[in-house]
């Protein structure tokens, strides 16, 4: 029993020492600027005005590469009305020419950012992977979670459809 103590104390403490989720819904996202796979410097205000979804992920992680299908298919459709999505590469083996490599064969024409020092991984809170935050038109953010939205199509067309506040 005593050596449970000491054990559950360390965890509150790690827990109380990571940030809280900072993209809940209702809130703003806190801003960031990281470099693209080409080295340009890409900013979430560049998209002021547009639906953005912001994707936490890595080539290793299996849910993400699924998750990245469905991301891909919507921007294709949604992309002309305001739609950016954004791939945030988390720093846990980060290899900025595996990432590009993937990209080219894939075709992807999404931005993939890197997040080398896991600044926007801890200013968002992230804790697991995969990590999708929805933002609407005003800024606010409207659905943050591991899954995709049940149907992010659905849920992107009626965020392109209001009006930004």
């Amino acid at each position: 029993m005593r050596g449970i103590a000491p054990a559950l104390a360390a965890g509150i403490l790690l827990v109380a020492a990571w940030p809280a989720p900072a993209a809940d819904p209702g809130t703003r996202p806190p801003s960031f600027t990281l470099e693209d796979l080409d080295g340009r410097p890409v900013s979430l205000s560049d998209f002021a005005g547009q639906v953005v979804s912001i994707h936490f992920f890595a080539l290793w992680c299996e849910p993400c590469m699924q998750q990245l299908r469905t991301i891909e298919e919507v921007a294709a459709r949604c992309g002309e009305r305001g739609y950016q999505p954004l791939l945030v590469a988390v720093p846990h083996r980060l290899d900025r020419r595996r990432l590009r490599e993937h990209a080219k064969a894939g075709g992807l024409e999404i931005p993939v950012l890197l997040d080398t020092g896991g600044t926007v991984l801890k200013a968002y809170g992230v804790t697991g992977l995969p990590m999708n935050i929805l933002v609407g038109r005003d800024g606010v953010v409207r659905y943050g979670g591991d899954s995709l939205p049940t149907s992010l199509l659905d849920e992107v067309s009626r965020l392109l459809a209001e009006k930004a506040r």
